[in-house]
């Protein structure tokens, strides 16, 4: 609005500037568009046979909505602004929302000298969570600001190819600008397409409350609505570097602490949270550990550096609470640690474990023949150190080839790990727990992970509840699934306050919003460079109780839009929500966090 013209006397446009303005502002936001949308049009005919009527404007390619502001930035263009808005409430039977964008250019010109005129665009569409698609409208504006007659000028389709862009924290803009580091190592590419000084990692768009941002966005769709009804979602979205891992300073030290006690060398419990040890593995988990220690003190420079041990071995400082921790980077343990009690560690994929908040897992695809994808990264990070490698043999796969679990350091996300990698599970056994996943899930996924190329990471997000404050593995984690429990607690008491009906008694003498947590997982897939055929699969899990969520309304209704689709499903037993009255419960506290928001947003506006 601001880049129309004006008349000589100051006024504006009165008809198309009031539209937009009134269309705009009669919307209140409910999604989240915050990103970078990639912009795909169909041009309309025109009437004539000529040229389409849409060539004579400047349609940007890229869009990058500023979430706060609900504002448009055009990359590279400032002669280019709009503003954007989603409409209250489901517009269609699987909720999509009516989204209205708009966008104002001033008048360019071209490499030939032909001038764009001033003109505004606006585009209406639909809006499902990952794609805007609708019709474009123009106005052209000449002289002192006169507006033509808007018209129809074709259609378009919007896919967000980046999530939680914004200004930089003044570390991580310092990092991503490196040129190299102290041992001459190249930068990691934080964005390929040449974004990388605007963007951040998810976690900072949500202080305090990192589980909820996706949700928030929108993007945390574990269900998506179909002609043939409700079917489970990959939810796979395009990965930018910068976001590869997540460190967040508050549990940081505690998380890493945890880590280290249970899987100290003295620990009864360390086979069930580490399972490394094939030595045909080891090479691609000292990959591994190279590219961690090349991307973390680039990202996190303020938490890592790269330095060497007393005996002269590449290491990794981490600053661990008031302690600085030297870990060496050969895959042979640690040396030089600033604190007692990080112990020596067998394997590089505990090592490079060690140093990160996720679950670390190694798929291996060589039933399905090496990967032959080339890198589509021109900055790809080789990792440093490492022994000459073998080239890996491509062989025709059998009919049921699937990527299967060969290594694995899993603390917080899931459990019986060494019957996991003792069978050498596949993706569908890993999940054969997930109601449905063989029919919505499993051809998806393995075709995904299948087309995977290197430099061009994925990721997802999920979300499931649990009646625990702890990360590591507990009876009450288990709570509605007694046999389950049984199997990893044997000696754990069942008392009146477990199973369906403790589960009410605990619901309903502390409240949903006390007794329940919200575990959301980050989920990120990454070819190995050198090591084709491999995978890695990172988990970050990120726990709150369900109370936080009413400080995120547009989360709340996500979260009871998504369990409303669950619940005729077999996939909602594995998300606990297969008994109605707990069901129910919890969709009443979610339906009020979201009507309180209603009630007293006008009120403080």
């Amino acid at each position: 609005l601001a880049l129309m013209p004006k008349t000589s006397s100051g006024s504006s446009n009165s008809l198309t500037r009031v539209m937009i303005r009134t269309r705009l502002l009669s919307m209140r936001s409910v999604s989240s568009l915050s990103g970078v949308w990639k912009v795909s049009v169909t041009p309309r005919r025109s009437a004539d046979g000529g040229p389409p009527e849409l060539s004579k404007y400047h349609m940007p390619k890229r869009l990058r909505f500023v979430d706060n502001e609900q504002r448009i930035e055009v990359p590279y263009q400032p002669c280019c602004n709009g503003s954007w808005s989603v409409a209250a409430g489901a517009t269609s039977t699987y909720g999509a929302e009516r989204a209205l964008l708009s966008i104002s250019c001033i008048g360019l010109e071209s490499d030939g000298g032909i001038r764009t005129p001033s003109h505004t665009l606006l585009l209406d569409g639909l809006f499902d969570g990952e794609r805007i698609a609708g019709t474009i409208t123009a106005a052209d504006y000449a002289g002192a600001g006169t507006a033509s007659e808007t018209h129809e000028v074709g259609k378009f389709l919007c896919i967000r190819l980046f999530t939680f862009w914004g200004p930089p924290a003044p570390k991580a803009g310092e990092a991503s600008d490196l040129a190299g580091t102290s041992n001459g190592t190249a930068p990691v590419p934080m964005a390929p397409q040449g974004f990388r000084s605007s963007m951040r990692s998810p976690h900072e768009s949500y202080p305090g409350a990192e589980g909820y941002s996706w949700l928030d966005a929108g993007l945390a769709r574990s269900v998506v609505g179909t002609g043939k009804g409700p079917r489970l979602h990959t939810g796979l979205h395009a990965l930018d570097m910068r976001d590869w891992l997540i460190v967040t300073a508050d549990t940081f030290a505690k998380e890493l602490q945890l880590k280290r006690r249970m899987l100290a060398s003295r620990s009864a419990s360390r086979d069930e949270f580490l399972q490394a040890s094939d030595r045909s593995t080891q090479e691609p988990q000292l990959e591994v550990l190279h590219l961690l220690a090349d991307f973390l003190p680039r990202r996190y420079p303020h938490m890592y550096r790269r330095t060497t041990t007393r005996d002269g071995r590449d290491a990794i400082e981490v600053r661990v609470g008031a302690h600085v921790d030297t870990v060496a980077l050969d895959g042979r343990g640690d040396s030089g640690s600033a604190s007692a009690g990080v112990g020596a560690v067998e394997t590089p994929f505990e090592t490079a474990s060690r140093l990160v908040q996720e679950d670390l897992i190694l798929m291996d695809g060589s039933e399905l023949g090496a990967a032959s994808a080339p890198s589509d990264d021109a900055h790809a990070v080789a990792p440093t150190g490492a022994a000459t490698l073998g080239a890996v043999a491509a062989a025709a796969p059998p009919a049921a080839a699937e990527y299967r679990a060969a290594a694995a350091c899993v603390c917080f996300s899931f459990g019986d790990l060494p019957r996991r990698i003792r069978e050498r599970h596949s993706m569908s056994q890993l999940h054969a727990g997930v109601g449905d996943y063989a029919r919505d899930l499993h051809r998806p996924v393995s075709r995904g992970m299948d087309k995977l190329k290197v430099g061009m990471p994925m990721w997802r997000s999920n979300w499931t509840f649990t009646f625990t404050d702890a990360l590591e593995p507990t009876p009450d984690r288990y709570l509605l699934n007694l046999d389950k429990r049984a199997r990893n607690f044997p000696e754990a008491p069942v008392t009146e306050w477990d199973g369906s009906d403790g589960c009410i008694r605990r619901l309903d003498k502390w409240g949903v919003g006390n007794a329940m947590y919200l575990q959301v997982e980050y989920q990120t897939l990454r070819r190995l460079e050198r090591h084709s055929q491999y995978v890695l699969f990172t988990v970050r899990t990120f726990l709150h109780p369900l109370r936080e969520i009413q400080a995120l309304p547009q989360a709340a209704g996500n979260l009871a839009a998504q369990i409303r689709m669950v619940a005729p499903m077999a996939f909602g037993a594995y998300k606990g929500l297969d008994d109605r009255r707990v069901r129910e419960r919890v969709l009443t506290f979610l339906d009020q966090a979201v009507d309180l928001s209603a009630s007293v947003g006008p009120q403080s506006a």
